[in-house]
């Protein structure tokens, strides 16, 4: 505007924007020294896109910060839910995992839905399970009943048999006859007497005393008590023990330790070696007694610790079940070691006995 009032001539200018542009015109006056401008705002042909597209902007943030919001709010819904299904399946056993409810959320509550029937499919396969069990148990009762009265029957069977055979060859005998023949019945009586012994051991229910042992000094107890077993069949009985006192019933694993020593030596050979070792494993005690025999038969060897199992001629089988029943009674196990060569019986229970 000073260059037109200065110089008459007429000027003009234009100024764009985002949606208008402004133009200004000025011209001098022929009368003053002085000009007139005129200033005009313009619209553009492109602001109507451009405000179409601040408010596409403005609706697609907001679409945008509504979603995020949305998505947070069912994110953490879903985290509850999935927090408060884990503590419930944390805080209860599957055997007694109670029926889950509804989550409100569509894909967790298929998932939830989906656990409580397998919860009920477990729950029905628990009880046929246990109903199984007990039919099972019953009928293992049944036979091991059926084995054992076959056994009594066979085991007082014979000693009757070989009495009554001395006894009806001593009528009419000599004296000297007649009491070899009453050594025989007396000798039957013992082994019959020995059998109803074994019986009531194996049939009635223990009771446990259990007392902190010194290992070492209650293995030496027990070999002792063979001496004269070992010097008789001119066998070896070593113990080795690296532990020094564990919590069991002393005369009740004595038992079974002094049948598992017996049962050895009666297997070995002239000059045979037969040795007890105790060990501790872990939160075990572990008592083993090996000999250099001629081992278990193969074919007993799955039966070995029932009634009346018995590959020794005089036998009665009832040793190693006696042992089983002590060890049992203790809360370990009993087992025969699969070795190359001999039998190694391993007893096995907690360092305190229940």
């Amino acid at each position: 505007m000073a260059q037109t009032a200065l110089m008459g001539t007429p000027a003009g200018d234009v100024r764009r924007g985002r949606r208008d542009a402004v133009t200004v015109a000025a011209c001098s006056l022929k009368s003053e020294a002085f000009a007139a401008w005129t200033m005009t705002r313009i619209r553009l042909a492109s602001a109507d896109a451009y405000d179409r597209l601040t408010i596409g902007l403005g609706l697609l943030l907001g679409f945008v910060v509504l979603s995020g919001g949305w998505l947070t709010y069912a994110l953490t819904r879903w985290s509850r839910a999935v927090v408060g299904l884990e503590q419930t399946l944390a805080h209860h056993s599957i055997e007694k995992l109670p029926r889950l409810k509804p989550a409100g959320q569509p894909d967790l509550d298929r998932v939830i839905d989906a656990l409580n029937a397998f919860t009920e499919r477990l729950h029905a396969a628990q009880s046929q399970s246990a109903d199984l069990t007990r039919r099972l148990a019953q009928a293992d009762r049944l036979a091991a009943l059926g084995r054992v009265a076959a056994g009594v029957a066979h085991e007082i069977r014979n000693p009757i048999g070989t009495m009554r055979l001395k006894a009806e060859n001593a009528i009419g005998q000599p004296v000297e006859r007649q009491e070899a023949a009453l050594q025989t019945v007396i000798g039957q009586i013992d082994r019959l007497d020995g059998l109803c012994e074994s019986l009531l051991a194996v049939s009635r229910p223990l009771t446990l005393e259990t007392e902190t042992v010194s290992v070492r000094d209650w293995l030496e107890q027990h070999r002792f008590a063979h001496v004269d077993m070992v010097e008789s069949r001119k066998a070896q009985l070593g113990v080795t023990c690296n532990v020094e006192q564990a919590g069991f019933d002393a005369y009740q694993l004595g038992r079974a330790l002094d049948n598992l020593i017996v049962n050895a030596l009666q297997h070995v050979s002239e000059g045979g070696r037969v040795h007890v070792t105790a060990t501790g494993q872990s939160d075990r005690l572990r008592l083993t007694v090996s000999d250099d025999g001629p081992g278990v038969p193969q074919e007993i060897r799955a039966q070995v610790f029932e009634p009346f199992v018995t590959a020794r001629g005089g036998g009665t089988g009832l040793g190693l079940a006696i042992v089983r029943e002590i060890v049992e009674a203790h809360g370990g196990t009993v087992r025969l070691v699969p070795s190359a060569s001999g039998a190694v019986f391993e007893m096995e229970l907690p360092w305190r006995a229940s």
